[in-house]
Order: structure tokens, then sequence, then C-alpha cells
């Protein structure tokens, strides 16, 4: 079940409608942005039962978040000086998890 309700069930919704689903009405609700649904619409691609594909989705944020950390290093690696790479490293440990859908804010 989605913990943040509505921002991931609305963004869940849309990358449903984008994957080509059934349509859903928006009207008076909060504007949500297209490329987080885009990221996800290929799950909806494969699946259409909403458990599975909530839980793929968990799956694609896991991938998309454990990507940061070798980026991280990486960038810490060329900064050259270590409080560049402390710097670095404060950034990517306060950056949000991917289990969660981005802010609407």
């Amino acid at each position: 079940m989605p913990l943040a309700n509505p921002d991931e069930s609305a963004y869940l919704v849309a990358a449903r409608v984008l994957a080509g689903g059934p349509p859903a009405d928006f009207s008076y609700s909060t504007l949500y942005q297209g490329g987080y649904p885009l990221l996800i619409t290929p799950v909806f691609w494969f699946t259409h039962n909403a458990v599975t594909a909530y839980r793929a989705v968990l799956f694609v944020n896991a991938l998309f978040s454990a990507g940061v950390l070798p980026l991280a290093y990486l960038a810490g690696r060329r900064s050259g000086c270590a409080a560049g790479r402390l710097r670095v490293a404060i950034a990517t440990a306060l950056l949000p998890a991917g289990s969660s859908t981005p802010s609407t804010r």
C-alpha cells in the first residue's frame, strides 16, 4: 500500500495512463509533473496488477538510489581534497531514499 497518499497513488496512476491504461480524472488536483511517471511507465507495460506494479516501482526506485552512490564516490575522488569528499558524502547521505516518490513541493 502506498505510504504517501495521494502522492504515490497519483504518480502510479499517471504512469498507468502514460502506459496506455484506463484514463483518470485529475481535475481539481495538485499538478504532478510528468518526469517521474515517465520513469516508471515501463512497469505498466509488463503488468496490470496493482500490487505487482507497486512492488516493481519500489525496485526501480532502489536501483536508481543505488546508482547514486558510485556517482558520488567518483565525484568525491575527482574533487581531489578531503573536504570535497566530505561534502559529497554529506550531500549523498542527505538525499531522500528512492523508495518514496519525489515531493510535490
